[in-house]
């Protein structure tokens, strides 16, 4: 797999830029890739590929939008990805699980220490040069998704509790 952010040091304010979709629900398990966010939020513990790092002792918030909420727990995260070769399995590291967070966040400014770009007219992410695609990204409703295997993604059953809860401020 390709480690595709490997900075040691977390922004001092972290923040997760992804809108609402049409419908509410549609992009609760996916993941968004999020030009404007320098951090990697997820939403569920229920995403295969998850693993728990630390319980977040510092009491860290991630801010969206106007919403300031509390970061449950810090670890590692495997996403699988469509390339040109087939399925890549890709690792982000220092990632944020916001139990009942709208979506799952890819913050593509974290991942500049590995000089990962976006290249929102091909619809991929790529590694240091154009041709070295790392990703191919869904278009869809305004957001590119990079999550490629429905294997690993939540049920949207998981999410209906967390919905009543999440936007309050900490």
């Amino acid at each position: 797999f390709i480690t595709i952010d490997n900075c040691t040091q977390r922004a001092e304010a972290l923040t997760a830029m992804a809108g609402e979709s049409a419908t509410g629900t549609e992009l609760l398990n996916q993941w968004i890739v999020d030009p404007g966010s320098n951090t990697h939020v997820f939403n569920s513990e229920a995403w295969q590929g998850w693993r728990k790092t630390n319980d977040n002792p510092e009491r860290q918030c991630v801010n969206a939008g106007n919403s300031r909420t509390i970061i449950s727990a810090w670890g590692t995260m495997e996403l699988v990805a469509c390339t040109p070769n087939g399925l890549q399995t890709l690792e982000l590291t220092h990632v944020a699980y916001v139990e009942g967070f709208l979506t799952s966040v890819l913050g593509l400014a974290r991942c500049c220490t590995e000089s990962i770009h976006f290249d929102s007219g091909r619809d991929v992410l790529y590694m240091r040069q154009p041709s070295n695609v790392i990703a191919q990204l869904e278009y869809n409703g305004g957001h590119w998704l990079i999550d490629a295997e429905p294997l690993y993604w939540p049920p949207l059953s998981v999410f209906q509790p967390q919905l009543n809860t999440f936007g309050v401020s900490y």
